[in-house]
């Protein structure tokens, strides 16, 4: 009970809360409109439904085409980097580490590149490794 108590009084969008552990100032007037406790976005839900999205995609396109192997999981690296990439913008923390961008949106950036990159490798070669799967490789 005293840990459901406590957790009530440190909710994360409580104005001393986000004051005291992001080190930024609440606008008053959302103190004024809203109270204590500021309202957020519900970004779980968001990336749930993104996540559901991008799954029925996948799998549509898995019928759809005779990817290479690994072409599928490179095309979700990028959809998922870009879903997160984009969630960031309304996260309810200020952890805004590089300029604009938070870690989980560079990191983002990689994911999206690495996804891009090896997915048009594959759909050009048709595997990430043409000599191995041919029979055409050294030895």
């Amino acid at each position: 009970m005293e840990t459901m108590r406590a957790s009530r009084v440190s909710s994360p969008t409580r104005v001393a809360v986000i004051e005291r552990e992001f080190g930024i100032q609440v606008d008053p007037e959302l103190v004024a409109r809203f109270g204590d406790v500021i309202p957020v976005h519900p970004t779980q839900l968001y990336e749930v439904g993104l996540s559901l999205a991008i799954f029925a995609f996948l799998w549509t396109m898995r019928k759809d085409t005779r990817p290479a192997a690994g072409w599928l999981f490179m095309v979700w690296l990028a959809l998922a980097g870009t879903e997160r990439f984009l969630i960031e913008f309304f996260r309810a923390k200020d952890d805004r580490f590089f300029r604009v961008f938070t870690l989980a949106q560079l990191i983002s950036i990689v994911l999206i590149s690495v996804g891009v990159v090896w997915a048009l490798r594959l759909r050009r070669s048709g595997s990430p490794f043409p000599d191995e799967v041919s029979g055409q490789g050294e030895g």
